[in-house]
């Protein structure tokens, strides 16, 4: 081969079959770039949702016994000289349809059932004293309460805590309304759900008219209390 051959042969710097580098750079950048904004829409999209504790107490202590006495929670009554304790439907709340009834147990050992509160808007509040969030939403609860007339009732439904412990958190953060004491989260499971903090609202004739999944705020409370007196 000649050296005239030779210098045909050869590979021409930024030739026709060569990718400029410039332009290597450019699709790298721009691959980044969309990787970065596919991050942050997702990032985006988890902090627009409601936030949810799993219903489980992750204290592994309280499960199954309680955690300030000696009592299992197998032994806690189902039953008092009132009547049934527990869940009454066993269905979800939807709105528009009958709140499933359910009764329980307060903090004074006094029976409440859901149904016997016709004629007033009932907020029914799921929660725990270990739920991150139930603890941001207890104190925007109670600001709703204290403003809301007198035909509204709260009852919040522990899961699965001693009265004790109940009572404490109650006390710290001068809770008002009524706490009910689900001791195995029995009704929470009669309305199927899977996480808490979660709110049904149910108008004076017994029909549910909003279900929230996730802490509300008390200007939020507020609203649908207010869309509930509305109604009627």
């Amino acid at each position: 081969m000649t050296d005239q051959d030779s210098d045909k042969a050869a590979p021409v710097s930024g030739g026709p079959g060569r990718v400029p580098r410039w332009l290597i750079l450019a699709q790298v950048a721009m691959g980044v770039a969309v990787v970065a904004v596919i991050v942050t829409s997702v990032i985006a999209l988890r902090r627009s949702q409601p936030q949810v504790i799993v219903l489980r107490n992750p204290d592994a202590t309280e499960a199954p016994m309680n955690a300030d006495a000696a009592t299992p929670q197998a032994l806690l009554p189902d039953s008092n000289p009132d009547g049934p304790l527990g869940a009454i439907d066993h269905r979800a709340p939807q709105v528009g349809q009958p709140a499933p009834d359910f009764a329980l147990l307060d903090l004074n050992g006094r029976r409440v059932q859901l149904s016997d509160l016709r004629g007033k808007v009932v907020v029914v509040n799921f929660w725990a004293t270990w739920c991150g969030p139930c603890k941001q939403e207890f104190p925007e609860l109670q600001k709703a309460y204290a403003s809301a007339p007198n035909d509204v009732v709260v009852l919040a439904l522990d899961q699965a805590e001693s009265p004790s412990r109940v009572a404490r958190f109650r006390d710290q953060y001068g809770a008002t309304f009524t706490i009910l004491l689900d001791s195995r989260s029995e009704v929470a499971d009669s309305y199927l759900l899977k996480g808490i903090p979660d709110t049904i609202i149910v108008g004076r004739d017994g029909i549910v008219t909003d279900v929230s999944l996730g802490p509300l705020s008390a200007g939020t409370f507020r609203y649908k209390i207010n869309q509930a007196l509305k109604a009627q």
